[in-house]
């Protein structure tokens, strides 16, 4: 009875434990098999991961060939036509405005580089004596004299161009004439008519002072020291170095540069004008 008993037991043990090592086996043949499938749909999902980031590196390199195709042929338009497409018209307009004042800037800058070639034609210290001022002073106030009577019929005295020689054949412009021609007082007075039409020429030429706005009264100095010149040869004055024909290349690159300089400042005024007109109408 008591053998019966135990086998029972024995058996009821020895079941329960088949139970449990089937359901383990269960348990563990199933969790391989989950983890076979987790690793197929691992190695897909990298698959696709991968042809993602390939295909975004793709398009990256399309998109930056494709800017970088339409950057030269926005580049190419703006040289060959002077402005942006891209832009509004005011844009354009304030564009072009000041790209007009950059280049008159540069057309000061290049004048003032010409005027400093021909400084030999207008220098010495006599410029900046009180003497050359009055004397040029006097000189201007004949302009306001109506009736022919009341010049002084001693101009030379009048406009003391003695006192004014005195200083001058000391340095510059004025020395070196001298040097190749004898004093008289047609010499003195043309000589003074260098330095009289220049003081302005002898300030930019010396860099101590820039081009200012007024292009006209510096043309018209350049103009007026090229006729001294000339009148200087025409009257049998050695000029040597300082001769007439080369001062002519001062008057022609000049003129060149400043025709340039007022054709963009009209054209700047015209196009402000049309900034401020859309301004009204908005």
């Amino acid at each position: 009875m008591k053998e019966n008993n135990f086998l029972n037991i024995i058996s009821k043990v020895t079941l329960g434990i088949l139970i449990i090592s089937i359901l383990i086996f269960g348990f563990s043949f199933f969790s391989y098999s989950n983890m076979e499938d987790i690793e197929k749909d691992n190695k897909k999902l990298k698959n696709d991961l991968t042809q993602i980031v390939e295909s975004e590196i793709e398009i990256k390199e399309k998109y930056n060939e494709t800017m970088k195709a339409f950057e030269e042929i926005e580049l190419e338009f703006t040289s060959k036509y002077g402005y942006d497409y891209t832009m509004g018209d005011e844009d354009v307009i304030e564009s072009e405005i000041e790209n007009l004042k950059s280049k008159n800037s540069s057309i000061k800058i290049q004048l003032k580089e010409e005027i400093k070639k021909y400084k030999d034609y207008y220098s010495g210290d006599y410029y900046l004596t009180e003497t050359l001022d009055n004397s040029i002073s006097k000189f201007v106030s004949l302009n306001s004299i109506n009736d022919v009577d009341e010049l002084n019929p001693d101009l030379y005295s009048y406009l003391e161009l003695e006192k004014f020689m005195e200083e001058a054949i000391r340095s510059g412009t004025v020395k070196y004439l001298i040097s190749l021609n004898k004093r008289d007082i047609k010499f003195d007075i043309l000589a003074f008519t260098t330095a009289m039409y220049s003081d302005k020429l002898y300030e930019i030429g010396n860099d101590l002072s820039d081009i200012d706005q007024n292009l006209n009264k510096l043309y018209s100095q350049i103009v007026g020291l090229t006729e001294v010149y000339r009148n200087m040869e025409t009257f049998g004055i050695k000029t040597g170095k300082l001769s007439y024909g080369n001062l002519l290349n001062l008057k022609k690159n000049s003129l060149t540069l400043i025709e340039e300089y007022f054709k963009n400042k009209g054209t700047i005024e015209f196009l402000e004008s049309l900034g401020e007109e859309n301004e009204k109408s908005k």
